[in-house]
């Protein structure tokens, strides 16, 4: 099982850098991404850059599984915590409905 985990998260890590090496923000400065409370102007340049990007959806999906192991502040894909907290939260809703009215 241990051998299993870690060729999956060594995929995991080949497709991350894979995407990463399309990002938008590759090379901004990383800051841009974490604003603190008030920093609007921050917030509005990432989730700018983010909108531009050509894989958005796949810095969002990555966020998304990622937090489910740890608490991850700033900007992904456009989406603040917030925001994806809010995601998380309509997917875990549609599966729990799901498995009360099955699927289909």
């Amino acid at each position: 099982m241990v051998a299993v985990e870690s060729l999956k998260e060594r995929e995991r890590t080949i497709m991350l850098k894979q995407w990463l090496d399309q990002a938008a923000c590759r090379g901004v400065d990383t800051n841009i991404f974490m604003p603190l409370r008030g920093e609007n102007v921050k917030v509005t340049t990432a989730k700018k850059i983010c909108g531009e990007c050509p894989v958005r959806q796949e810095c969002l999906d990555d966020s998304l599984r990622q937090a489910q192991q740890i608490d991850l502040h700033g900007i992904f894909g456009g989406l603040s915590k917030k925001q994806r907290d809010g995601v998380l939260r309509s997917r875990n809703l549609v599966s729990a409905r799901s498995g009360v009215y099955g699927n289909g």
